[in-house]
């Protein structure tokens, strides 16, 4: 998040926001993403807010306790099938519902997205999520969202 965070900066600080046509982000890259298109640069969002939630947003407990069920999972269901595993209602090891919630949230959030500038922008500017994931047979599969 950083990484694309510092990316977007200079950007903005270049003045070469209006430059780019669409916007790709998956993860933390499509949260920096939203808040480009929002014109919003939240750096503190990613230099003070997240590493002093600390276990509100990363736990390492819940983390190697979430990786632990992964591999249990996987060596019940055995290598070859995976449609068989359960899911585990668990709390991963970390908590995007915070990100999503907690900072970027309309009522309650630290650093609320505006939502209403986010819409005016997306239309000529659209921020596109990708997501990815691996099927039952084992091959990568690729969606883009928005």
């Amino acid at each position: 998040g950083c990484v694309s965070a510092g990316m977007a900066a200079a950007l903005a600080s270049l003045g070469l926001m209006d430059s780019i046509d669409k916007i790709y982000g998956s993860s933390a890259g499509s949260v920096v993403g939203s808040y480009m298109v929002s014109r919003q640069m939240c750096l503190d969002v990613y230099i003070d807010i997240l590493p002093l939630a600390k276990k509100k947003f990363v736990c390492k407990k819940r983390f190697w306790k979430s990786q632990l069920f992964s591999i249990v999972d996987v060596l019940k269901s055995g290598l070859t099938k995976r449609t068989d595993m359960q899911v585990h209602n668990r709390n991963p090891g970390m908590n995007i519902s915070y990100v999503l919630d907690g900072i970027m949230g309309r009522d309650q959030g630290i650093r609320p997205l505006d939502m209403k500038k986010f819409q005016e922008n997306d239309e000529k500017q659209p921020l596109r999520v990708v997501a990815s994931g691996i099927d039952s047979d084992g091959q990568m599969q690729y969606k883009c969202l928005g």
